[in-house]
């Protein structure tokens, strides 16, 4: 590991899983506790592997291999920041762009074509483990943004005293209260879904043979609540488990690309209307 091998110190962006993990391994490591100063994090709503950009670039007509750049939150002038586009460029210097809303990048992301399940039942949504953490202000003052609007959350009495000299000479910037951070990703569902809506999840992964990493609450529900809840889990685990077989027919060369985008598409839209 670098930083075990390398004596520095250090400040690392990560995820609330990564972060977890870091705090973890910082307890049977000496060495990561005294050289790792700052996690900064960043809120997440769930991380898919690299099948996502093959299968952006395939789509586009390029292999994996091809691609020499990615940029996954391209901004641009005159759409909102929350029509972001991963943005590849490829070995020929050729640039394709996908946007999040109704176009190929979105459509496999929302619907968590290529992510991992571990991520379907985590809880973590503020990286509860990171010294500061960053996040979209889904905020209806900052709807039509163009570049976006961050928050963050500083846990951290030593980073406090440094972000608030640093923010204060910065123009556009302003304390705000942790309800605006809850609000801004109650916006997009964050909040219901890793806080209420997971609480049905580990009960049905359970099930499925899945090992739960967390207790399983005895948080109340309605009936409508369980009956949602229900459908949208289970409407998840399908698109999924179709999803990889289908790939991995790509990936053997069974079925094309256009193959794999029609076949996906027919059954998203079939499993959300059962």
């Amino acid at each position: 590991m670098f930083i075990l091998k390398n004596d520095a110190r250090y400040a690392i962006v990560v995820l609330p899983c990564q972060a977890k993990a870091i705090r973890i391994l910082q307890k049977r490591y000496k060495k990561l506790e005294e050289r790792i100063l700052v996690l900064a994090g960043l809120v997440c709503g769930g991380m898919p592997g690299k099948g996502l950009v093959e299968y952006i670039s395939n789509f586009y007509g390029h292999s994996l291999d091809e691609v020499k750049r990615i940029t996954f939150r391209e901004k641009e002038k005159n759409v909102t920041n929350s029509n972001y586009s991963i943005k590849l460029q490829f070995t020929n210097n050729e640039v394709i762009r996908s946007h999040f809303r109704q176009e190929e990048f979105g459509f496999a992301y929302l619907n968590k074509l290529f992510h991992y399940k571990a991520c379907n039942l985590c809880n973590d949504i503020f990286a509860e483990y990171a010294d500061i953490v960053f996040m979209d202000a889904w905020l209806q003052e900052h709807r039509y943004d163009e570049l976006g609007t961050s928050i963050c959350i500083v846990r951290n009495e030593n980073i406090a005293e440094f972000t608030n000299n640093y923010f204060t000479q910065i123009e556009n910037v302003k304390v705000v209260t942790i309800d605006s951070a809850i609000q801004a990703q109650s916006n997009v569902g964050l909040v219901l879904r890793k806080k209420k809506q997971n609480i049905f999840k580990y009960k049905f992964y359970a099930s499925k043979g899945f090992r739960i990493p967390y207790s399983i609450s005895n948080m109340q529900f309605s009936l409508k609540e369980i009956t949602k809840f229900s459908i949208r889990g289970r409407q998840e685990y399908a698109i999924q488990n179709y999803a990889e077989k289908q790939w991995v027919l790509f990936k053997q060369k069974k079925i094309s690309i256009e193959d794999f985008y029609k076949k996906m598409h027919r059954y998203v839209k079939w499993i959300k209307i059962i």
